[in-house]
């Protein structure tokens, strides 16, 4: 929107119960991400499509996360936030589409 080169998401994980062959996914594959700058290209083979009912997907994926973040690291992006918006804007002055 603001004109920056990016290439997409580096991550992308999807939970659904959905499933694509039967048309329940609606195009909202990785693939289909792809094609519209959601995600980059050359990360697509990482891309996760878990086809599972979220109401078990997100107990073990919070289960797996919790012991691997460190609460005090996450305060640091607001701390950051000057750093963080200065980064845009100097991003944005690059823009072709200012």
């Amino acid at each position: 929107m603001l004109g920056i080169d990016e290439r997409g998401h580096d991550y992308f994980l999807q939970v659904t119960d959905a499933r694509p062959d039967t048309g329940g996914l609606s195009g909202a594959t990785p693939g289909e991400a792809v094609s519209w700058g959601k995600v980059d290209p050359e990360r697509l083979p990482d891309a996760v499509v878990c086809y599972l009912d979220s109401t078990v997907a997100l107990p073990l994926i919070s289960a797996y996360a919790q012991p691997h973040t460190n609460r005090a690291n996450r305060a640091g992006f607001y701390n950051r936030r000057d750093e963080f918006m200065s980064l845009l804007l100097s991003e944005y002055q690059k823009s072709s589409r200012r």
